[in-house]
């Protein structure tokens, strides 16, 4: 008998965590959802205040005002430099295989007197010292005192 109430009572303690634990998530719950509300049958739109929306309407809207071509575009140029990251060293060895067209196009590299493609930006080659050179092309520009007319 004595093993008995030891039971009874295992089983009433099990109940009151199950239900103070489920009193909290509900609580949590309640209180967070009106931070967060979820939509009742349609969604108010913010263009009319006062017509209601269904899903099936809003997702239909999304697909015809959505433009991948935009929202999914990417630069060419900027994309080659970003692989690199911020090594310089990294960045002169990409530099070094691209041809002259596009070593002139590329954000990052500069074609030093129209034959060398070297990691470098606006104010010229990463590397001044290691390279001799009159003038250089960034981004289709030429820079420098020898550029040709």
């Amino acid at each position: 008998m004595h093993l008995f109430f030891k039971v009874i009572i295992g089983i009433l303690v099990i109940v009151l965590i199950h239900t103070l634990a489920y009193q909290r998530i509900t609580d949590t719950i309640e209180k967070n959802s009106s931070r967060f509300p979820l939509p009742a049958k349609g969604v108010e739109s913010f263009e009319n205040s006062g017509k209601k929306k269904t899903e099936e309407e809003l997702t239909k809207e999304s697909l015809v005002d959505a433009n991948p071509a935009e929202e999914f575009a990417f630069d060419k140029k900027n994309s080659f430099c970003e692989l690199t990251g911020s090594s310089l060293a990294k960045r002169e060895v990409k530099c070094k295989k691209l041809t002259n067209d596009n070593c002139k196009d590329i954000s990052c590299c500069v074609l030093l007197n129209g034959n060398k493609c070297v990691a470098g930006a606006k104010d010229g080659p990463a590397y001044p010292d290691s390279h001799e050179f009159d003038h250089y092309y960034y981004e289709k520009k030429c820079y420098g005192k020898k550029c040709p007319k």
